[in-house]
């Protein structure tokens, strides 16, 4: 199982570092270019794009600031929905209100 890990804010950043720090592969992706940059080691692999971290992941956790960036993350033409494996798991864990 690869996971593939979203938002490296001050709540998904320490969760990505959990999880590869129990040995399952992280693949993990931010928007800001600074968050990424400093997710590097600690078994975390960083991802490029979305498409990137989505196709080689079999599970895709989020921990988004808001609901447009949920939205974003999942329903743009580039989101995880589009290239998302029939059999993944998805696990959206932010605090936000309901989506669509």
């Amino acid at each position: 199982m690869t996971i593939g890990f979203i938002g490296l804010g001050a709540m998904g950043l320490p969760m990505a570092r959990r999880l590869a720090a129990a040995g399952h592969p992280v693949r993990a992706f931010d928007a800001d270019p600074q968050r990424l940059a400093a997710c590097t080691g600690g078994g975390l692999l960083a991802s490029t794009n979305l498409d990137e971290l989505t196709r080689n992941s079999t599970t895709v956790i989020s921990c988004l600031p808001s609901r447009q960036a949920v939205e974003s993350v999942y329903f743009s033409d580039t989101g995880v929905l589009q290239a998302l494996a029939p059999t993944s798991l998805v696990l959206e864990c932010s605090t936000i209100g309901q989506v669509l």
